[in-house]
């Protein structure tokens, strides 16, 4: 008895590193960036999430890096959370981040442990998970059990919030995605993307790209384009920023 009590207290140390996702109203589906915060996936609002922060996967992938700047060259140290057993300098470009192809259909569905072992999956479900956490619960068989409560947009969740094209302070370029003055529910059209060698691009004022969580075919996805209000196909092996929902 004693010996169990201990083991289930030992556990639930183990565990208790893991902070919780924030919950409640002041987390709204509308507009959540996917961004690193030194130590774990995080997702935030516009002002707390920079374009230094900002994560970007390839489509349906699970290995997360960031871009510091348009003349940012591939570097290693670049990718921030990934749940496979590979050292970041394995990373020799964004081609070796994760396997060949990618979701056929919907991400949602090959949110399973065995895509996860290939570095598949949705990666809005591992919110709050560092990349030492990830891996634990991989070899555990685990992972795919975590939820946040947050996931890919759907193409309604792409389609239902738009309102102006706006500058900010920075002065940078952006959409709101909701009418609700009281909800900071900005996502910028400025950012940069990764091509499939790593090489960095920049999307103009006008244009930013963010992955959806369904594809058109084998390896290939939609992303939700601003601020056209609409969707636009993606080669699944580019690397652009992600936007996390959830349900109400």
């Amino acid at each position: 008895m004693i010996f169990a009590l201990a083991a289930a207290l030992f556990a639930a140390c183990s565990k208790g590193d893991e902070e919780p996702v924030p919950q409640g109203p002041e987390i709204d589906r509308v507009a959540r960036i996917l961004y690193w915060d030194g130590e774990k996936l995080a997702l935030g609002q516009w002002g707390t999430v920079t374009l230094e922060n900002i994560l970007y996967t390839k489509f349906g992938s699970l290995v997360a890096f960031t871009i510091t700047s348009y003349e940012d060259e591939w570097d290693a140290g670049d990718v921030k959370f990934t749940p496979l057993s590979r050292t970041y300098d394995d990373y020799e470009s964004i081609a070796d981040m994760s396997l060949e192809g990618g979701p056929e259909h919907s991400v949602a569905d090959q949110h399973t442990e065995m895509d996860i072992g290939l570095g598949l999956g949705d990666i809005c479900k591992l919110v709050g998970l560092t990349t030492e956490q990830a891996r634990s619960r991989r070899r555990e068989g685990t992972l795919h059990e975590y939820d946040s409560g947050f996931r890919l947009p759907n193409r309604v969740d792409n389609t239902e919030y738009f309102k102006d094209l706006v500058t900010t302070d920075e002065p940078t370029n952006g959409v709101w995605l909701s009418d609700d003055p009281t909800v900071n529910s900005f996502l910028p059209t400025i950012m940069y993307w990764r091509d499939y060698l790593g090489d960095v691009f920049s999307l103009s004022n006008a244009t930013g790209r963010y992955w959806a969580g369904y594809s058109y075919d084998d390896g290939n996805g939609y992303s939700m384009m601003l601020p056209h209000e609409s969707e636009s196909y993606a080669s699944g092996t580019v690397g652009y920023a992600v936007r996390c929902v959830r349900d109400e």
